[in-house]
């Protein structure tokens, strides 16, 4: 391996006779390709910072897909001619010290780290190619290729509703006077506008009533209940990412000022859900359950909600404040493939859920889309 490594910088750095393959004279730089490297590589690198850093989640933008590489390759090849220039003075230095190993460790260690600075015209230069080699935003089946069977209205439909006014780039979120949940840094109205954007597009109808009506009888449908839309009296349990508040938010719903400023589902995304099914698909208010199962609601989404929909069963494991508190089931909710043998529930509860969840006519999530450790 070493020998291969030798023999390509060797050839990177020098000119060989033809015939003889002895070496003849040195390769001179090709600043014409240098020069634009570095050029390219910096103004890559100063476009991530000043994008990324302010908003890590704009990693996944195109551009940043296409700033990423050129930045990172320009960063390695950097540091490898920082260190082949540094350890090439150390073996000098120690030749002339008569540190003889020491000398040969530095040169040989030099000649390694200045592969980056000879090779690097060879490296790949396309985005896609280098986020693969990395593992970065790279997809083994290559992109527009679905798995699966397609399933919906119009099968295999996913619609994406994006607009960035929706938030406030400015938003710190360091407290709660700066919260990514404040009206001031996250605007209702924009939320609204694409809810009604993406459910109408979802199902091809060009009215919230049609929309709504289409997605209950699909469900209903595939779930042997015949063509037929919401029944009024049937329920709904709407499960939200409420996680900040799984170790309780007794006795009140105040949440402490440690808390909040994390990764909780938007208070505006949950609204946007509520004022349709309330308000367009006709569901009565004391038909919604809405709560996360592990977790407690803070006042912070509570107060919002209840403003406009008093009579929704906003829920809880406890006792608090305006909140309906589950009910624990008394038959199984999730079985194991090994039957109980090994798979236990070590809360000593049965393998269940809550009876409001398992009596719902319908399930609806709306998660946070966050990474997890």
């Amino acid at each position: 391996m070493m020998k291969k490594i030798l023999n390509h910088l060797t050839d990177r750095m020098f000119i060989r006779n033809p015939q003889t393959g002895k070496i003849v004279s040195f390769r001179k730089p090709k600043l014409f390709t240098i020069i634009p490297f570095i050029i390219i590589g910096l103004a890559s690198l100063i476009w991530l910072l000043i994008r990324v850093l302010p908003k890590p989640s704009r990693l996944t933008y195109p551009c940043m897909k296409v700033a990423m590489p050129l930045a990172f390759s320009f960063l390695a090849w950097l540091t490898s001619l920082s260190a082949t220039v540094l350890l090439f003075r150390k073996s000098i230095a120690s030749f002339r010290a008569l540190k003889y190993k020491y000398a040969l460790l530095f040169l040989v260690t030099a000649i390694v780290a200045g592969t980056g600075t000879l090779v690097y015209e060879s490296l790949p230069s396309k985005a896609a190619d280098v986020s693969s080699h990395a593992g970065i935003f790279s997809d083994p089946l290559g992109p527009n290729s679905p798995v699966g069977t397609p399933k919906g209205i119009f099968p295999g439909r996913v619609v994406w509703a994006y607009n960035p006014d929706a938030t406030n780039e400015k938003c710190t979120n360091s407290n709660h006077s700066d919260a990514y949940w404040q009206e001031k840094n996250c605007n209702q109205d924009i939320v609204d506008k694409m809810f009604s954007d993406g459910i109408k597009e979802l199902t091809g109808k060009e009215t919230h009533a049609e929309a709504w009506d289409v997605i209950f009888r699909y469900f209903n449908n595939n779930h042997s209940k015949g063509d037929t839309g919401y029944i009024p009296d049937e329920t709904i349990f709407i499960k939200i990412n409420a996680v900040t508040a799984w170790s309780g938010a007794e006795p009140d719903g105040e949440m402490p000022a440690n808390l909040g400023i994390e990764d909780d589902t938007s208070p505006q995304a949950i609204l946007a859900l509520l004022r349709q099914l309330v308000n367009e698909a006709g569901v009565p208010q004391a038909n919604i359950y809405i709560g996360d199962p592990i977790a407690d609601i803070w006042n912070t989404l509570y107060d919002k909600f209840y403003a406009e929909f008093p009579d929704i069963h906003y829920v809880s494991k406890r006792t608090i404040t305006g909140r309906y508190k589950l009910t624990p089931a008394t038959r199984p909710g999730i079985y194991y493939s090994d039957k109980g043998t090994v798979m236990t529930d070590l809360s000593g509860a049965s393998h269940s859920f809550f009876k409001e969840m398992m009596d719902a006519d319908y399930l609806l999530n709306v998660p946070t889309m966050k990474g997890h450790r």
